[in-house]
C-alpha cells in the first residue's frame, strides 16, 4: 500500500494545495444556503444558526482518483476550527458520500473561540472505488456568525497498478487452445517459451527467462487466448525485493532466524530510508546495493541483539550494530546525494 493525502491551507485560494499523484479533489465549495469564502488565509463559513437535520449547510470537497477502477482506503481527515461568537452552541459534524452522507463520521457540538485541531477517524468507510465527497454540516449559534477552519488533510491508502508485482502464481488454462508456445515481449526483446508435451493444462514457467527487472503477475488465461500470454508488470529498473526475515537467515545460513531477523530487518530498512533521504526505496522494491547494505547490517544485529561487548576466556563476541560500516556508508551515501 502507498500512503497519500489531500492538503488545502486556503493560503492561496479554495482550492487543493497539494494533491497525491494518481488523484485530483475539487475546490472546498459551500453546501446547502451556506456562505463559504476565504478569509485571510482561512476557510470561513457562515451556516444557519442552529442544527437542521433536514437540510444540509456547510462545505465540502471531493477527491477522485484519476483511474475510476482504482481501489483506495480513507484512513484519516484532520482540522482546525474555530467559533466566531459568543455562543458556544456553534459545531459541525462530518460525514462522506460513501454512505450517502447518512451517519455522522464525528460530531463537534461547543466548538472553542480559539483554534483546536480534530483528527478524525476515516477507518469506518472501508475500500471504496471512485470518488468521496466529504461534507461539514454546520451550525453557528446565530444568524450572524460564523466558523473559521484552516488545514484541511485528509490521508489515504491505495496500491498502485503494478505495485504488488509476484512471482508467478499457480492458475489455471481455461481451454486446450493454449497448447501453443506463449510469447511474452518485454520493450524491443521478446521471450519465446515452448509448453512441455503433457503439462498443456499446467503453466510455464518463465520466470528463469525474463530481465531481472520484470517479474510475472498473478493471473489466469481466458478462454480462447490460443497463445496464453502470461501478465507481465516492469518492476522499478535497478530494484530487487525487499529483504526479509528469511533472507538474513539464509545469509547467516542459520535455521529458525526468520521470526527474530523480521523485525531486526524491518528497523534497519527504516534507518536506510532516512539515512538515504528515500533514494533508493520505490513502492515495488529497494536499489540491489541498498538490500545488501540492510542484509549486512541486520546480520550484525541479528547475531548480538543485546548489543553486548562479551568477553568469555579467550572468545569474545564483540560484533553488533553500532552504526553502518564504512563500506555500507559508502554505498549508502551513492544514494543519498552528498554533496561534494
Amino acid at each position: 500500500m502507498v500512503a497519500a493525502s489531500v492538503l488545502y491551507d486556503f493560503a492561496a485560494s479554495l482550492a487543493p494545495t497539494s494533491v497525491s499523484a494518481g488523484f485530483s479533489a475539487s475546490p472546498v465549495e459551500r453546501s446547502g444556503s451556506a456562505t463559504v469564502a476565504r478569509s485571510g488565509s482561512v476557510l470561513r463559513v457562515t451556516p444557519r444558526a442552529t442544527y437542521d437535520d433536514s437540510s444540509i449547510n456547510g462545505a465540502e470537497f471531493t477527491i477522485t482518483p484519476d483511474d475510476p477502477t482504482q481501489a483506495w482506503v480513507p484512513t484519516s481527515f484532520s482540522l482546525r476550527a474555530r467559533r466566531i461568537h459568543t455562543s458556544t452552541s456553534q459545531g459541525f459534524k462530518v460525514t462522506s458520500s460513501a454512505d450517502g452522507h447518512a451517519s455522522a463520521l464525528h460530531t463537534v457540538n461547543g466548538l472553542p473561540s480559539s483554534y483546536t485541531a480534530y483528527d478524525i477517524d476515516l477507518s469506518s468507510i472501508g475500500e471504496i472505488t471512485g470518488p468521496l465527497t466529504i461534507r461539514l454540516e454546520m451550525w453557528a449559534g446565530s444568524t450572524s456568525a460564523y466558523l473559521d477552519l484552516d488545514d484541511f488533510l485528509v490521508d489515504f491508502d491505495y496500491t498502485p497498478a503494478g505495485a504488488s508485482d509476484q512471482d508467478l502464481a499457480p492458475v489455471g488454462l481455461a481451454s486446450t487452445a493454449a497448447l501453443g508456445a506463449p510469447v511474452v515481449l518485454v520493450g524491443p526483446r521478446a521471450v519465446v517459451v515452448g509448453i512441455v508435451s503433457g503439462e498443456a493444462f499446467g503453466v510455464p514457467d518463465v520466470s528463469s527467462y525474463l530481465p531481472p527487472t520484470l517479474v510475472l503477475l498473478p493471473g489466469g488465461i481466458e478462454s480462447g487466448a490460443a497463445v496464453g500470454v502470461p501478465v507481465v508488470g516492469v518492476r522499478t529498473a535497478g530494484a530487487v525485493a525487499y529483504p526479509t526475515g528469511a533472507d538474513v537467515a539464509a545469509f547467516l545460513g542459520v535455521d529458525g532466524l526468520e521470526d527474530l531477523a523480521r523485525s531486526h530487518v524491518r528497523v534497519i530498512t527504516e534507518f536506510a530510508r532516512v539515512y538515504t533521504r528515500g533514494n533508493g526505496f520505490y513502492p515495488d522494491g529497494v536499489a540491489e546495493p541498498v538490500a545488501d547494505v540492510i542484509l549486512a547490517a541486520t546480520a550484525r544485529l541479528v547475531s548480538n541483539p543485546e548489543q553486548l561487548d562479551i568477553q568469555v576466556g579467550s572468545t569474545r563476541r564483540a560484533s553488533f550494530f553500532q552504526g553502518w560500516t564504512l563500506a555500507e556508508q559508502r554505498v549508502l551515501n551513492d544514494h543519498r546525494k552528498v554533496a561534494a
